[in-house]
């Protein structure tokens, strides 16, 4: 008999799926769309971590400093505008 998945091995089916790097709203609209359930924020961080840490693992140390580098450099250290450059440079893919 096969027994149904838990929301944790729903939460990491969707992570697999997505990337590792998904978000949190990525990852409840897929378990939404293939198996019904929507989970709460609480319930995929302690299947897979939070958002946040698991975004910080796909980015080097050196990565990290050459973009401190980079908005201290180009934008005088102003985030709020890097991070609308950065934005709107992804739109254009």
């Amino acid at each position: 008999m096969i027994r149904p998945l838990t929301k944790h091995e729903m939460i990491r089916q969707a992570q697999d799926a997505i990337g590792k790097d998904a978000s949190n709203k990525k990852i409840k609209k897929y378990c939404n769309d293939n198996f019904g359930v929507t989970p709460i924020s609480q319930t995929i961080y302690s299947a897979i971590g939070s958002e946040f840490s698991r975004s910080a693992e796909s980015i080097s140390a050196k990565e990290l400093c050459d973009s401190k580098k980079f908005v201290k450099k180009t934008f005088n250290g102003d985030r709020d505008k890097a991070h609308l450059a950065i934005d709107l440079v992804g739109r254009f893919r």
